[in-house]
């Protein structure tokens, strides 16, 4: 099932972002579905709830894991072997994802919020541009379209 989530985020819309959001919730449900008896399930768990509640700049595969009580190298091969993914790429979707709203629901420039993400604007516009396959400028262009289209049709 996850794994068909991350084709069609993959294939998905650039001004649909949402399956971003549905990955990874499909993702925790996942997680918190197939319980190991190490208990690396509950850990890993943990972990989202710390990346929901943690300023995402402050986000580390180390304090991750020394919030969870692993060694760095344990935590990254127990969050990918959960989660099917690396730690850092699923900060950086969390990232993107916040992005995207940020881009639909604020008038922040593209830098500030970059800066509010914990991304510089270089790598800000390329993690962008890879996981939605348009620059933050233009996502928000699209979307305000759509907005305004939304208004003009009432």
């Amino acid at each position: 099932m996850f794994s068909e989530v991350v084709c069609t985020m993959r294939d998905g819309s650039p001004s649909e972002p949402s399956s971003e959001c549905a990955a990874s919730r499909i993702c925790e449900i996942n997680i918190s579905c197939c319980p190991h008896q190490d208990g690396s399930v509950c850990r890993i768990s943990q972990v989202f709830s710390y990346i929901q509640s943690a300023p995402i700049h402050a986000i580390s595969d180390e304090s991750a894991a020394r919030r969870v009580g692993l060694s760095s190298s344990r935590f990254r091969h127990l969050f990918k072997e959960h989660t099917g993914e690396s730690f850092h790429q699923y900060v950086i979707r969390v990232r993107m994802e916040r992005a995207c709203q940020l881009l639909r629901t604020t008038e922040l420039t593209i830098q500030q919020i970059g800066e509010r993400i914990g991304v510089d604007l270089s790598h800000f516009r390329r993690d962008f541009k890879r996981a939605f396959g348009t620059t933050p400028a233009s996502f928000r262009k699209i979307n305000s379209k759509r907005h305004s289209n939304a208004f003009d049709a009432a």
